[in-house]
């Protein structure tokens, strides 16, 4: 069965029409990795890649992700073992305290994109206004370059990750890094190369789950919210039609006055203060 975006109850109307302003891409397959990377390298792939860097880019602003009080450098470090150099975006609140610190591995699918690009610079941003430090690793991907200029399959980029994170703890006192509060996190492909870097870089074994068939999943989904109404000419707070004072509506995401953070509001907030993290810590269902 094809899942289609447009039919699907659980998303949200206002993300289908974003979404649906992208084009559809169909997948194929190929002979061999060389016949990817030329497709990936032609004239028409480069094409797709600058467009899709260019939507990126529109991600990238001051009112979504503010980089007052903030200081953002440029690092390298010399991954293993291949010797090569990988560079890492860092932010970090201007602070005269060690701070906590996300290790974050962009997505990319392991394959495209820079923790350089628009949105990623915007997405750094907006985690180190919780107050927190933030090392976004650079990694070689498999299929066209970021910051990195080399282009090697797996475990190029997770090797990079590894070698980052060691990076980052033997750096810490001089990033202003708290070494006993790092978490590794990442999205999409960067989510898939976090996994195995607990394993890869913890001093001792981490104890294995129980084995067995998994219990079955019972999920309902809720109902979307109301599409918001469009402002009413002349008046920014009323909507024609909006909901009464005191009624639940869908929170919306921007900066709240005495407030640097966007926010989604007090329902999507984390169950566990971010600061408090540290790297043995699991993903916990909200109370």
């Amino acid at each position: 069965m094809t899942a289609n975006l447009q039919d699907d109850p659980r998303i949200d109307p206002r993300i289908k029409a974003t979404l649906g302003l992208m084009p559809a891409e169909s997948s194929q397959d190929v002979a061999n990795r060389e016949e990817l990377l030329a497709r990936a390298n032609s004239e028409q792939g480069r094409a797709g890649m600058e467009a899709m860097k260019g939507f990126m880019d529109m991600c990238d602003n001051e009112d979504i992700a503010p980089s007052a009080g903030l200081t953002i450098e440029t690092h390298e470090f010399t991954s293993q073992p291949d010797g090569n150099t990988i560079k890492v975006q860092f932010i970090r609140p201007e602070s005269n305290e060690p701070l906590p610190c996300v290790y974050y591995i962009h997505g990319g699918g392991m394959q495209a994109f820079s923790c350089f690009d628009g949105m990623y610079r915007s997405w750094g941003r907006i985690i180190a206004n919780q107050g927190v430090a933030v090392a976004m690793v650079d990694f070689r991907n498999c299929l066209t370059a970021s910051s990195a200029p080399e282009v090697a399959p797996f475990p190029a980029g997770l090797n990079d990750c590894v070698s980052g994170i060691a990076w980052l703890r033997e750096n810490a006192a001089q990033l202003g890094v708290d070494a006993n509060k790092i978490i590794v996190a990442g999205e999409s492909g960067g989510g898939h190369l976090h996994l195995p870097i607990g394993p890869e870089t913890q001093p001792e074994p981490l104890p294995l789950l129980p084995s067995g068939p998994p219990a079955p999943l019972s999920h309902t989904p809720r109902p979307l919210p109301p599409r918001p109404a469009p402002l009413v000419p002349g008046n920014p707070t009323r909507a024609p039609g909006s909901p009464p004072a005191g009624s639940a509506t869908m929170p919306v995401l921007g900066n709240r006055p005495g407030n640097r953070a966007s926010t989604l509001g007090p329902r999507w907030r984390p169950s566990i203060p971010l600061p408090t993290l540290n790297r043995r810590h699991r993903n916990r269902s909200p109370s």
